[in-house]
């Protein structure tokens, strides 16, 4: 049995990425029912207190909820957040499930587009730390660096967004000015997803997106199966 687990970085995110794989799983399907997802509320405001850095408190807050999840018969979780990622991959153990892992899977999807170099757009935090490169340079790709300026614009619009200003037109501009310089550009940020759900910016790699679709592929293989 197939069940899929969410745990809850925040009401944007998590609205977010329900509205959205529900919309998905009803599009492939054809169908109003929501798609089977199980949300695992963590106390994300105190764990955003410790980030980026402060791994062994972040570990104590969701070691215990990651535990219960996997205890519950959850085959496969989804974490909204890239740089609980960075912390997420350094725990040791097993909890019984896998990740649907955005690096992983934004990585799959560069390497099926054929891109060389890309562009990582996301938080402040996200775009100066080597998170992201590390894997992106292991996988044999390059990354090219946005400018100090587009830095702090992107990361002004993310907070706009999630304040609930509509940000999209900007972020496309956005977009279209950076595309023509890689192959890619890698959305890291469910801010810019959100601000970036209409683009027609054709080599938009977008990691939250990317959790989305292989929900609902899991999903769909097990319905089949």
């Amino acid at each position: 049995m197939i069940r899929i687990g969410l745990l809850q970085t925040g009401a944007f995110a998590t609205a977010f990425y329900q509205r959205r794989i529900c919309a998905l799983y009803g599009e492939k399907f054809q169908i109003n029912n929501d798609f089977p997802l199980e949300l695992f509320p963590v106390n994300f405001d105190l764990i955003n207190s410790y980030l980026p850095d402060g791994h062994d408190e972040i570990v104590e807050i969701i070691q215990p909820v990651l535990q219960m999840a996997g205890k519950s018969g959850i085959t496969q979780m989804m974490v909204p957040n890239i740089t609980l990622h960075e912390i997420l991959d350094k725990m040791t153990g097993s909890f019984g499930f896998k990740w649907i892992h955005p690096i992983t899977i934004g990585l799959e999807n560069l390497k099926l587009r054929g891109a060389q170099c890309v562009s990582v757009l996301g938080t402040r935090h996200t775009m100066k730390r080597s998170y992201i490169r590390d894997h992106v340079e292991q996988a044999g790709m390059q990354v090219l660096d946005v400018t100090c300026q587009y830095i702090e614009v992107l990361d002004k619009l993310r907070l706009d967004v999630f304040a609930g200003r509509d940000r999209s037109e900007e972020l496309e501009k956005i977009l279209q000015d950076l595309s023509p310089s890689v192959d890619a550009l890698v959305l890291a940020c469910t801010e810019l997803s959100l601000a970036a759900e209409n683009t027609i910016v054709s080599n938009v790699v977008d990691l939250a997106k990317g959790q989305i679709e292989k929900a609902v592929e899991i999903q769909e293989c097990y319905l089949k199966a």
